[in-house]
């Protein structure tokens, strides 16, 4: 093989070529959201908390700090999704190898106690991951066509079977409450549909604490795999994963020191220019 040939595959070796290549690499991230350049719903408490820790710490004034300083925190939400990331993927390792398809820990409702078995009726509610992801989308649809409280209850009773949650009771009854107040009660226009807001904020923010509660049952669900997983055999992610998951570390480490670099460039132009503004004129 010549050294023109060598060089060529080597050339070849660096990745896609073609602008659709390129394209198609770039969303393997995008597949996690682990990249994705906006604070997601669930977690815009962390975001708020992370700002507010940043601008005190940095001491952020002016335009361009603070936008620096939201850069950092979706910079650091990112680092938080790589590592929730790396979780995932030794979870899956472990499971993977004894991994039954028909074992009831893997399905997406909850299996039925023994004591409920013979009630033909009895129906369990689905698993966090499934409860957070059905949730948010009946809050999308409530967004996009508007409440429809036989619509919704049947919905939210789908989610839950026999075992509604406690804010899950709270959503229900709300509704409940809603669909009576439009047949029976009985008051001005504009008192009545102040009302009606009223009810239909407080489903809403029910519905949001419920994906909370969820989110929180399902970290709780991943920690206990992760620990059963590690009293078994130790197994880990494939060699390419394990090298993808560190290729995103180091991209964030590199982005976090370029923001803090434009941070003190920022910093330095401004001290320039006070200083010379504020300097004596020469007579």
């Amino acid at each position: 093989m010549t050294a023109t040939s060598d060089f060529k595959v080597c050339r070849r070796s660096g990745g896609p070529r073609t602008p659709h290549g390129k394209s198609k690499s770039s969303l393997n991230s995008q597949k996690h959201l682990i990249f994705i350049n906006r604070v997601l719903p669930e977690e815009e408490i962390a975001a708020s908390f992370l700002y507010d820790q940043i601008q005190a710490e940095f001491n952020l004034q002016g335009t361009l700090e603070l936008s620096i300083g939201q850069a950092l925190v979706l910079n650091q939400l990112q680092a938080s999704r790589i590592e929730e990331f790396a979780v995932q993927e030794v979870i899956k390792a472990r499971r993977l190898p004894g991994l039954d398809v028909n074992d009831p820990k893997y399905s997406p409702r909850y299996p039925i106690p023994k004591e409920q078995q013979s009630e033909p009726d009895f129906c369990t509610r689905f698993r966090p991951a499934f409860c957070v992801r059905f949730l948010r989308h009946l809050k999308r649809l409530i967004e996009e066509r508007g409440f429809q409280p036989d619509e919704d209850m049947k919905y939210v009773s789908s989610i839950y079977g026999s075992q509604p949650t406690v804010f899950a009771q709270l959503i229900l009854s709300y509704y409940q409450v809603l669909k009576m107040s439009e047949s029976f009660e009985k008051t001005d226009e504009k008192a009545k549909e102040q009302k009606k807001k009223d009810r239909q904020a407080r489903i809403i923010e029910t519905i949001e604490l419920e994906i909370e509660a969820q989110g929180v049952a399902q970290s709780v669900e991943g920690f206990r795999e992760l620990c059963e997983a590690a009293s078994g055999p130790v197994l880990l992610p494939p060699p390419d994963v394990d090298a993808r998951i560190e290729h995103y570390r180091t991209a964030k480490i590199r982005a976090t020191a370029r923001l803090l670099g434009i941070l003190e460039t920022i910093r330095h132009l401004k001290h320039g220019r006070e200083a010379r503004t504020n300097a004596p004129e020469e007579v």
